[in-house]
C-alpha cells in the first residue's frame, strides 16, 4: 500500500481502522446530514470484543474539503475498496436512517466480492416497506431550506432549537442535500443478504411506523426491536442498544 493510499484509507475511518484479530470490527454508516462522530456516543458501551469504526463520508467533519460522492454506486464501490485495503478480518455493519440503506447496499457488495459480513444492523429505516404518509417530512433534494429544517425538527424535537441558528443550518443543509441526492430514487426492494439482520427503531419514530419491511432481507436470520424514543432514540438508549448488539453478535453482555 502506498503512503497516499494509506492516508486516504485512514480518512475514511474516524480514529483509523483497527486490525485486531480478537475483535469484531463494527463499521458504522451515518444518517443523512450526519457524520461519523455520532457513533462515538451512541455505541460507547460496547464490550471490549467490538471495535466501533465510524465511517466518515466525504464532505463532513475532517473531510469537509473532499467532494461529496457523485452516486450511491460510486460511494459503495469506494467503501468496498477501502475495506479490502484495511484488511478487516471479522466484519459487521451498523447503519442508522440513510446509513441503513448504505449498510445494506455495502453488505451486498461485500458479499458479492467474497467478503462475508458477520451481521447487518439497520436502524431508523423501514427497509422495503412504504414511506409513511406524513406531510411534515420532506426528503426531496429540491425542498426549500425551511422544509428540510422543519423535517429535521420533526425527527429530533429536542434538537429543533439548534436548527434556528443560521451558522449551524448553513453547515448542515449542504450535507443533507448531498445525501438526499444520493438516495433519490433508491429502493431496497428485492435486496437480500446472507448476513443475519437486526432492525431497530424508536417507538415514537414518525418515519419508521413498521419494521416488517426488514423481515425478508436476510436469507438466514432476522430480529426486530423497538426501543423508547424518537428517530434519534440512539442518543438515550446506548446501553440497551449495545446490549442488543452484543446479544445478536453472540458476545458476552455487560462485560466490564
Amino acid at each position: 500500500m502506498s503512503a497516499q493510499d494509506g492516508g486516504d484509507m485512514l480518512r475514511w475511518f474516524l480514529g483509523g481502522p483497527q486490525t485486531r484479530p480478537d475483535r469484531i470490527s463494527l463499521l458504522c454508516l451515518p444518517h443523512a446530514g450526519g457524520a461519523a462522530s455520532s457513533y462515538r456516543a451512541w455505541l460507547c458501551d460496547l464490550t471490549p470484543h467490538v471495535d466501533v469504526l465510524p465511517i466518515q463520508l466525504p464532505g463532513r467533519e475532517n473531510r469537509m474539503s473532499v467532494p461529496f460522492a457523485e452516486s450511491l454506486d460510486a460511494l459503495i464501490a469506494d467503501l468496498t475498496a477501502v475495506i479490502a485495503r484495511a484488511e478487516l478480518t471479522d466484519l459487521a455493519l451498523f447503519g442508522h436512517s440513510m446509513g441503513a440503506v448504505l449498510a445494506t447496499r455495502l453488505c451486498t457488495a461485500l458479499e458479492q466480492s467474497g467478503r462475508p459480513v458477520r451481521h447487518l444492523f439497520v436502524s431508523g429505516h423501514f427497509g422495503t416497506g412504504p414511506w409513511p404518509a406524513d406531510a411534515r417530512l420532506s426528503v426531496s433534494p429540491t425542498a426549500t431550506d425551511e422544509e428540510l429544517l422543519g423535517s429535521l425538527a420533526v425527527l429530533d424535537p429536542a434538537a429543533a432549537p439548534r436548527y434556528g441558528h443560521a451558522e449551524l443550518a448553513a453547515m448542515i443543509l449542504p450535507i443533507l442535500r448531498a445525501d438526499l441526492r444520493l438516495l433519490h430514487g433508491i429502493s431496497l426492494a428485492g435486496v437480500t443478504v446472507d448476513a443475519p439482520v437486526t432492525a431497530l427503531a424508536g417507538t415514537d419514530d414518525p418515519v419508521v411506523v413498521d419494521l416488517a419491511g426488514w423481515a425478508g432481507v436476510s436469507r438466514t436470520d432476522h430480529a426486530l426491536y423497538r426501543l423508547p424514543g424518537n428517530h434519534f432514540y440512539l442518543a438515550s438508549q446506548g446501553p440497551e442498544l449495545s446490549r442488543i448488539v452484543c446479544h445478536r453478535l453472540g458476545l458476552p453482555v455487560g462485560v466490564p
